[in-house]
This record gives C-alpha cells, sequence and structure tokens, in this order.
C-alpha cells in the first residue's frame, strides 16, 4: 500500500542561527539574525526562504 503525503505544508518563520543561501535565489544570502521562511519538505528536509522570497 502507497504511503500517505500531506497537503498541509510544514511552514515556519525563524530567526537565522547561522548564514545560509536562499533556496529561491542562490544570490540571496541569509545572516545569522535575520529572519526566514523555513519550509519542511517531505524529500529534501527543510528549506530555507529570505523575507523578499517568501513575499
Amino acid at each position: 500500500m502507497a504511503k500517505f503525503k500531506s497537503l498541509i505544508v510544514g511552514a515556519k518563520f525563524e530567526v537565522a542561527s547561522r548564514k545560509t543561501a536562499c533556496k529561491h535565489d542562490k544570490k540571496h544570502v541569509i545572516t545569522k539574525g535575520e529572519f526566514r521562511l523555513s519550509v519542511k519538505n517531505s524529500t529534501q528536509g527543510e528549506s530555507y526562504y529570505c523575507i523578499s522570497c517568501a513575499k
């Protein structure tokens, strides 16, 4: 039997604890202390987006 997949995406805004790159645009850098959107994906783990791409 196939595994059920949720249609509800786990997402939250959080403060970055370290410097990371935005998943949508690698030129956007999320520095420590800035807000970022964290989206939990079942296949890739967590993806982080900067505030401008999250809008």
